[in-house]
């Protein structure tokens, strides 16, 4: 009986400077601090350029790469800036903001983007 082992390899440079150039255009976009640009990707560090690219990372920054799309659909003149760091009562947010909700776990982060994308369909 052979036992079959799934190997995850490791993230290729070209995708981890692709995430790394998007979280940073993100970043700026919505006027984030670097040890919040972090938090977005869990990471444990205070600087984009020595965050260990996992594939949990790269699927965080694929959600925020799709929220950043949905927001700017829903309500282009909006403050997206803003409206990430109000405190929002709603049963999703329940008195957080979308960015303690965004540096949540990652489940957070796709339930997020889904309320996003059901607002921007009404």
């Amino acid at each position: 009986m052979s036992e079959h082992v799934r190997v995850r390899e490791a993230p290729d440079l070209l995708t981890t400077a692709l995430a790394l150039t998007a979280l940073r255009r993100i970043a700026n976009a919505w006027g984030l601090e670097p040890f919040e640009a972090v938090a977005l990707v869990t990471a444990a560090s205070d600087d984009l350029t020595s965050v260990e690219w996992s594939t949990d990372r790269l699927t965080r920054v694929g959600y925020l790469i799709e929220l950043e799309k949905a927001l700017q659909e829903l309500s282009p003149r909006v403050g997206v800036a803003r409206w990430i760091r109000t405190r929002n009562p709603g049963p999703l947010f329940s008195g957080n903001s979308p960015l303690q909700l965004m540096t949540g776990g990652t489940r957070d982060l796709m339930d997020l983007l889904r309320q996003v994308r059901e607002w921007r369909r009404h």
